[in-house]
C-alpha cells in the first residue's frame, strides 16, 4: 500500500464499482493500519468525508458496522444465558468516550462560534450563555477523562511490542475506531462532506443488480424443471393463447 501511494497518490480518490475509494474499503474491512497510511496521505482530509455509491461516509460505514457486530456479540450472551455468563465477557464501558467527546466538543464549540458570527445566533442571550456554558462543561470533563486515563495508563507496565517486518494488517475494529476519529478530530471543520456523483451512484447500482440477476439466473438454471411442470409448459406453448401472444408471456428472456 505505502509502494502504492508513493508512485502514485491520485489512487486515494479512485473508486469501485460500488463507488468505494481505498478509505471506504480499509474501513470495511477493520484495516487499522492501511487507514492510518491513507489518511496519513491525504493532506486536505476530503476522502475522511467523501461518500460512498451509497452515500455514506467512512464513519457511517464503520458506526453500522460497528452496531452489527455488538448486536450480534449481545445476541450470543443472550443465548448462552444469564448463568453462564462469565465477568471476562462483560466489558467495561467508560462513562465517557473520549475518542468521540474528542471530534464532537470541538466541533460543538467551532458551530456555536460560526453562529454567533453569522448572527444567527445572538451573544449574551439566555440560549448562547447556556450553550456556551454547556460546551465548557464538557470540555472539562474531557480533560478530567484523558488525564485519568493517562494516569492509568502510566501505572501499567510498559511492554514493547514485537516489530514483525512480514506483518500483515489485522482486522480490529476498536482499533479502527481509534484511528477514525483521530482522523476526523485531525481534520477538524477544514473538510466538508463529499458528496458523491450521479454517475457512481449509478455504477454502483448497475454493478450490484447485475450480481443480483447473475445469481438469480445461476439459481434458477441449477434448479431446473421438474416433469410435471415441463409437461405443463408444453401443453401451454400449445395453446391458443401462446400462439396470439407469442412466447415473450413464458419466456422473458427471449427477445
Amino acid at each position: 500500500m505505502q509502494l502504492i501511494l508513493n508512485f502514485n497518490k491520485s489512487s486515494l480518490l479512485t473508486r469501485n464499482v460500488d463507488g468505494h475509494i481505498p478509505l471506504h474499503c480499509a474501513v470495511i474491512q477493520d484495516y487499522p493500519e492501511v487507514l492510518q497510511l491513507l489518511i496519513d496521505a491525504d493532506s486536505a482530509g476530503s476522502s475522511l468525508r467523501m461518500e460512498d455509491g451509497m452515500g455514506q461516509t467512512p464513519y457511517e460505514i464503520h458506526s453500522l458496522h460497528e452496531l452489527t457486530v455488538r448486536l450480534r456479540e449481545f445476541s450470543t450472551t443472550r443465548d448462552a444465558g444469564i448463568s453462564e455468563i462469565s465477568p471476562s465477557q462483560v466489558q467495561e464501558r467508560k462513562r465517557y468516550d473520549t475518542d468521540k467527546l474528542q471530534v464532537e466538543v470541538p466541533l460543538l464549540r467551532s458551530t456555536i462560534d460560526a453562529l454567533v458570527r453569522d448572527s444567527k445566533l445572538k451573544d449574551k442571550t439566555k440560549l448562547a450563555w447556556e450553550l456556551n456554558a454547556f460546551v465548557t462543561m464538557m470540555e472539562a470533563r474531557l480533560r478530567t477523562a484523558l488525564d485519568a486515563e493517562i494516569a492509568a495508563s502510566n501505572t501499567r507496565k510498559p511492554v514493547e511490542p514485537k516489530v514483525d517486518k512480514n506483518a500483515v494488517d489485522q482486522s480490529d475494529i476498536r482499533k479502527l475506531r481509534k484511528v477514525l476519529l483521530a482522523g476526523l478530530a485531525a481534520a477538524g471543520g477544514s473538510s466538508h462532506r463529499q458528496l458523491v456523483h450521479l454517475i457512481d451512484v449509478q455504477r454502483s447500482v448497475h454493478a450490484n443488480l447485475e450480481k443480483v440477476n447473475h445469481t438469480r439466473r445461476h439459481t434458477v438454471k441449477d434448479e431446473g424443471l421438474g416433469e410435471e411442470e415441463e409437461g405443463e409448459v408444453q401443453v401451454r406453448q400449445r395453446g391458443m393463447i401462446f400462439q396470439y401472444h407469442g412466447h415473450s408471456v413464458l419466456n422473458p428472456d427471449d427477445k
